[in-house]
């Protein structure tokens, strides 16, 4: 379950990066 969270939460970073670097 833990391990999920840990997923989810590193997908959630690497989208707001994402946007970030469009954004600039």
């Amino acid at each position: 379950m833990e391990e999920e969270y840990w997923h989810m939460k590193l997908k959630t970073s690497r989208m707001t990066e994402m946007k970030n670097l469009c954004n600039y």
